[in-house]
């Protein structure tokens, strides 16, 4: 499933984010690409399996979806910002 890989991704890029405050995010903000190819829901429940087995909890999720073809991030899923916990 195309959703699962970048799901791994993803968490990869936010447990760097967290890895020198030892915690573990509460937040994850996203950006999906129009022509990324990976729906809300698919993407929500990937990130949450990985997720829940990398941390033990899933961080609430924020995602917002590209309408625009032209972007520079159109085919890909962005993670935009992590909020850690504290």
């Amino acid at each position: 499933m195309h959703e699962q890989g970048i799901a791994e991704d993803l968490v990869a890029r936010a447990a760097d984010v967290v890895a020198g405050g030892g915690g573990a995010p509460v937040v994850l903000r996203l950006r999906i690409g129009a022509l990324a190819g990976v729906t809300r829901e698919g993407l929500t429940a990937a990130l949450s399996d990985k997720a829940l087995a990398r941390w033990g909890r899933v961080p609430r999720l924020v995602i917002d979806i590209s309408h625009d073809i032209h972007h520079v991030d159109a085919t890909g899923v962005v993670l935009s910002s992590v909020t850690v916990e504290g």
